[in-house]
């Protein structure tokens, strides 16, 4: 299905096969979140991934990264103890392997995408007139795809949420069993940290917003170089 939606001509089909691959996506993490609590989630399988967030916009890849988590039942702490701009910043996920596995796959396929659409985009001088400075559109560009990813996330794991056939304990019940298990071993695990915002002073944050909402959140199938983006 995503492999067609990338091959039409057509904007709409494009955009109606990608909604339901994101659907079917999220039905597959139900699916599996079910499965677990017909025998009981066994929470001792709660398990970590590092994940390194390349310079630049290591930040900004961290944010897209929490999203995709977010939206997962995956938690995430940011370890940027060494430096956001040295290449050495970590993002720590919690949560069940299956979900782990999710996560780090979208997250993989949506940086290829946004980091080839970023080296594509020129950046637009200031609405006065002077130019603007290409890291902090870019870095506003990230934030605006990352806040469409999400939306759409969103809306995804609801319908599937709302598909899902009624069994003996509602759909929406077991997922936040689940979810409270995975905070529960983050909250033993990392009991000290902190919530970081997301700012940034560009003016690319609506571009990237429409170019996230387009964005293939399938399996990647792009050869690229994610480190390529510089400035």
């Amino acid at each position: 299905m995503l492999a067609k939606a990338e091959s039409t001509e057509f904007a709409e089909e494009r955009d109606s096969l990608t909604e339901r691959a994101e659907q079917l996506m999220q039905r597959y993490a139900i699916d599996e979140a079910m499965l677990t609590a017909e025998t009981g989630a066994d929470p001792t399988t709660i398990t970590t991934r590092n994940i390194q967030l390349i310079a630049p916009y290591a930040k900004e890849r961290g944010f897209l990264l929490g999203t995709v988590a977010k939206h997962h039942d995956v938690r995430l702490v940011l370890d940027y103890s060494a430096g956001w701009a040295r290449g050495h910043a970590f993002a720590i996920l919690v949560g069940f392997p299956a979900d782990l596995e999710l996560v780090d796959m979208l997250y993989t396929s949506l940086t290829i995408q946004a980091v080839s659409a970023l080296v594509r985009i020129e950046v637009p001088p200031l609405p006065s007139g002077r130019k603007q400075d290409k890291a902090t559109y870019r870095s506003s560009w990230l934030l605006g795809f990352r806040t469409a990813v999400g939306h759409r996330l969103a809306a995804a794991r609801s319908t599937a949420t709302e598909e899902t056939p009624a069994g003996p304990v509602s759909t929406a019940l077991v997922l936040a069993d689940r979810a409270a298990l995975v905070d529960r071993r983050m909250a033993e695990l990392y009991p000290d940290t902190h919530a970081v915002k997301a700012r940034s002073r560009g003016t690319g944050r609506t571009a990237g917003y429409q170019s996230g909402l387009t964005a293939d959140l399938g399996q990647p199938r792009i050869q690229h170089d994610s480190r390529a983006l510089t400035g």
